[in-house]
């Protein structure tokens, strides 16, 4: 995990290849004091680790980024409004390669959509 408490799974549901991993953001994290104090949002850049290690989790072995493709920040995840997040995420595998395609969404709207590649650490 990235952050010791940053998240916890709530449950992983799976359809065929597809994903959907209910997670839960712990928003009295320290990371919130300072990013950024008093209006918190989730760095983009853990966001993008919760997806990868979810990933891990769905596929039993750890991960690396090899390419992103793409990745748009639709909105910002704010703890107070967003703390449970439904990341669906759709895994192909290609020879050594996993092909990702992944949503986080809130119940209100879709906040990130992301197509990347991973790789066996």
């Amino acid at each position: 995990m990235l952050l010791p408490d940053f998240y916890n799974i709530k449950q992983i549901v799976s359809e065929g290849n597809t994903h959907t991993v209910a997670v839960r953001l712990n928003k009295q994290h320290p990371i919130y004091n300072g990013h950024f104090p008093g209006t918190p949002v989730t760095p983009g850049v853990c966001t993008l680790q919760v997806i990868k290690e979810c990933a891990q989790e769905i596929v039993g072995y750890p991960l690396t980024t090899c390419n992103v493709a793409s990745c748009k920040f639709v909105g910002m995840i704010i703890p107070d409004k967003h703390s449970d997040l439904a990341i669906r995420i759709t895994l192909d595998k290609s020879e050594d390669l996993w092909n990702c395609r992944a949503e986080v969404a809130s119940e209100e709207a879709v906040l990130l959509k992301l197509k990347c590649t991973y790789r066996p650490k």
